[in-house]
């Protein structure tokens, strides 16, 4: 057993310095994939970007094919696998998207997420995003078991009270839970997870295995990630969890979404019930069943549904997040934090948070998530943090950790962790303004007295001198650029993500209404069209281990995809990102037409008009069934045999957005095309034929 255990020792030692090694040499490196050296991707690439951007050629690359059929121009090895996780259309955009995760040996590797952008019609691929890990050399096999790695892990802890040691608290849970997950006993997954500086080289990386465990004490509820070195038993890194009537405590009165329940109960009760959203809300702070037990007779109730001044803190909490979610449905057609009406449980007033409010992703389970609202004190006054704009900010928390490598999220430190809380201060900043459409302001946090946090605007000025109750590390002054005199450097807050994330903040501001910064005069393009980049950014590019370069430059291909190469849109978001010193004023445009728009006009929908000068055998066209669920009929009664054989007509169909999708040739009269890929909305056919054109519109059900 000593032979057997030393042999494995040396072998480990020897692997890991053979990959020490190696890798140290890629790390300079760019990967294979972006490498101008590798021709094979080269020759089908229209542009690479270094950061994990590549706009194909048309019909270079098919759909799902990249890491198949070209899997050995990757730089991947037999070894490694890229999965699909899921596929999602765009609310501004015809095309389709599909997100994919990479194992190795069958294990995930955290942080690595590659998205494909692909026309449904044609299965070309038109943007290839993200980075792969390659050259991982890590056994797989780990040294530890599960229940030795979680003996580690809670020997770090300490003697704490432990959720799944209380009674009452598992049987809530097994209540209050779907099948395998009726217990907070620890499960322990075994990954590849990032440590060092984030980026993904394999030097940065360690089999681990991943535990989240849950404790409390009388007054809050404390739970952490633990990931334990499979193979050395070190802790690696830790994550810890940081339709009535009512009076809120800052709005006054106002619409409650509540649910209905007859029979013995006859009551309204805090569970939402318009638009398909699932919100259920209750104390905090009522025994030790705070975190199990949802079920209906838990929650507040009131049986006229003017609710008052009654459970204030549970209403005011209810309300925001109500209002996030149908922000998210009304504007980006988003049906809750995963766009699938995950339900969400809010636990508010929570004496353990403190003038604090979270998505609260350590306590996620697969059926349901967690938001918490705090209350602090400060010279006698209540500071409630169940506002719009923060209510807007922690949902953008949870939109963010469903859609970055599937429930990964961002990493939550330095740069990625300052990009993480931009763009949740973006989109709290866009449902506060959403609700309240002549109140809003440019400020974070500024209707709890005392507590205004960042400034889009002038991110370096707080009116009133710091926040309440701010941490001894936060600055008076918080950074409107990258690197500059007010940027934090420093350990405390994750690298200063709270602090740093004004940069992007102010970013945004630039992009909307315009400025002059740094010598770089950027004319704003409107908040709509800017919150349209960023949405787009965030949704389709950016990466768990995202930085401002790397998020500068998913803006960019965001409007270049929104917009069009060389834009205005597209020269503002360069600009804009230049002025807060992150890159240059903006370079050389595309120098090739994007596989969207492979034919130079762009259609019209609303100047038909301008196409007027038809040809009477053109204008005898018939369509049927329309509107249609997929399957139209085309009719040329007045095409000879003669004029299919010389020159028959063609056809494109054009997003109401006047991007093609598609094209084709009419050879006979009588021509069938299925659109069933594609989803619901209004469409245009554009038929050419001996230099004339005729539209006609399409709606697909």
């Amino acid at each position: 057993m000593k032979k057997n255990n030393l042999t494995y020792v040396l072998r480990t030692i020897m692997t890991l310095l053979l990959s020490t090694i190696l890798n140290q040499k890629l790390h300079s490196q760019i990967h294979t994939l972006y490498n101008s050296s590798n021709t094979y991707i080269a020759s089908r690439a229209a542009e690479v970007d270094t950061v994990g951007i590549i706009w194909w050629k048309c019909a270079s690359m098919k759909h799902g094919e990249l890491f198949n059929v070209h899997l050995s121009h990757t730089g991947l090895g037999d070894s490694d696998v890229i999965e699909e996780l899921n596929q999602w259309s765009f609310p501004w955009d015809c095309t389709q998207f599909t997100s994919y995760i990479q194992k190795h040996n069958g294990i995930i590797i955290e942080g690595v997420q590659i998205r494909e952008n692909w026309n449904p019609l044609t299965n070309n691929v038109l943007i290839t995003t993200g980075k792969i890990l390659e050259d991982l050399h890590i056994p797989f096999i780990p040294r530890l078991t599960e229940s030795e790695a979680l003996a580690n892990a809670l020997d770090s802890i300490g003697p704490m009270n432990y959720a799944w040691e209380d009674d009452s608290l598992e049987y809530d849970r097994k209540q209050d839970s779907i099948p395998n997950d009726t217990s907070y006993y620890p499960k322990g997954e075994l990954v590849y997870t990032i440590v060092g500086d984030f980026q993904n080289i394999a030097t940065n990386y360690r089999l681990a295995w991943k535990f989240t465990i849950l404790s409390f004490d009388d007054s809050n509820n404390r739970s952490q990630t633990i990931w334990v070195d499979a193979h050395s038993g070190e802790i690696v890194k830790t994550a810890k969890g940081c339709s009535g009537t009512f009076n809120h405590i800052y709005y006054g009165s106002q619409y409650l979404d509540t649910r209905w329940y007859g029979g013995l109960k006859q009551s309204h009760f805090l569970w939402s019930n318009d638009n398909g959203s699932n919100i259920k809300t209750k104390n905090a702070n009522v025994g030790l069943q705070r975190l199990g037990n949802f079920k209906i007779g838990q929650l507040p109730d009131d049986a006229d549904d003017n609710w008052g001044n009654n459970f204030w803190a549970q209403t005011s909490a209810h309300h925001v997040v109500s209002n996030a979610w149908n922000f998210y449905r009304d504007v980006y057609g988003r049906n809750g934090l995963d766009n699938n009406n995950n339900e969400i449980r809010i636990l508010a007033d929570d004496n353990g948070l403190g003038q604090n409010a979270q998505f609260a992703r350590q306590f996620h389970a697969i059926d349901h998530d967690f938001m918490r609202f705090g209350r602090g004190q400060n010279n006698g006054s209540d500071h409630y943090t169940a506002t719009y704009d923060i209510g807007g900010h922690e949902f953008t928390h949870g939109v963010a950790f469903y859609t970055l490598a599937s429930g990964f999220g961002f990493i939550g430190e330095l740069e990625n962790g300052a990009i993480d809380e931009s763009y949740a201060d973006i989109f709290g900043f866009m449902c506060e303004r959403h609700i309240q459409t002549s109140t809003w302001d440019w400020l974070m946090g500024e209707d709890i007295i005392g507590l205004q946090t960042r400034d889009f605007e002038n991110p370096t000025i707080h009116p009133s001198g710091l926040p309440t109750g701010a941490p001894d590390y936060f600055p008076a002054y918080l950074p409107d650029e990258y690197g500059g005199t007010n940027y934090y450097t420093r350990a405390a807050d994750a690298g200063g993500i709270h602090i740093n994330c004004s940069v992007q903040n102010h970013c945004f501001y630039l992009l909307a209404m315009g400025g002059t910064k740094n010598g770089v005069t950027v004319h704003g393009i409107g908040i709509d069209k800017a919150a349209k980049i960023a949405y787009a950014a965030l949704m389709n590019f950016a990466e768990s281990n995202e930085t401002f370069m790397k998020s500068r430059q998913h803006w960019k291909a965001a409007a270049t995809k929104l917009y069009g190469e060389c834009s205005n849109e597209w020269i503002e978001t360069c600009n804009a990102w230049a002025a807060v010193k992150v890159g240059t004023s903006c370079g050389p445009c595309l120098t090739y037409t994007p596989c969207y728009r492979c034919k130079s006009e762009i259609v019209q929908p609303l100047g038909v008009k301008d196409y007027s000068d038809i040809t009477n055998k053109l204008g005898s066209i018939r369509i049927y069934m329309n509107p249609t669920d997929g399957i139209i009929q085309v009719d040329l009664p007045e095409f000879t045999n003669g004029d299919f054989e010389l020159a028959p007509p063609n056809y494109l169909i054009f997003c109401s957005t006047g991007s093609q999708i598609s094209s084709g040739i009419c050879h006979t009269k009588h021509t069938t095309l299925d659109l069933t890929a594609l989803k619901s909305g209004v469409y245009f056919i554009r038929f050419e034929f001996s230099g004339k054109t005729e539209i006609r519109t399409i709606v697909k059900l």
